[in-house]
């Protein structure tokens, strides 16, 4: 199918963390990722909505709630990076072009890794091992 022909380091998301975590235990992953999605696309919404209302502190404490998630569905280190960032410049505000940017990389990161995560979730589902 094209889905695989899709370069493979083009995709945020990697499973071996959770996999091994798990012991590939499908149902378990399954819960995982769904705890992962519903936290993920709140935190999304409120890290926009803080943003655009300028409210540094709420912001500051999203992107500090959203780094340990990174390493549970293996997004690359470099987008751990900017969520640290994002944290660093939410505490004085100065930088608001700067902030934007890391809210907006982020953003695209993060609802591109929970689709992905959706395809998996009905990959495992439709494969039981």
């Amino acid at each position: 199918s094209t889905e695989h022909g899709r370069a493979e380091q083009e995709k945020y998301i990697n499973l071996r963390y959770l996999s091994q975590r798990t012991k590939s235990d499908t149902g378990l992953m399954n819960e995982m990722i769904n705890l992962y999605l519903g936290q993920t696309v709140s935190l999304i919404k409120e890290m926009k909505d803080s943003a655009k209302s300028k409210d540094w502190k709420m912001l500051q404490s999203i992107a500090h709630k959203m780094i340990p998630s990174f390493s549970i569905v293996g997004i690359r280190t470099e987008y751990e990076d900017i969520a640290k960032k994002l944290q660093e410049l939410a505490r004085t505000g100065d930088n608001e072009a700067e902030i934007n940017s890391c809210v907006q990389t982020l953003e695209k990161v993060l609802t591109t890794a929970c689709a992905e995560l959706e395809v998996e979730i009905n990959v495992v589902k439709t494969n039981p091992s």
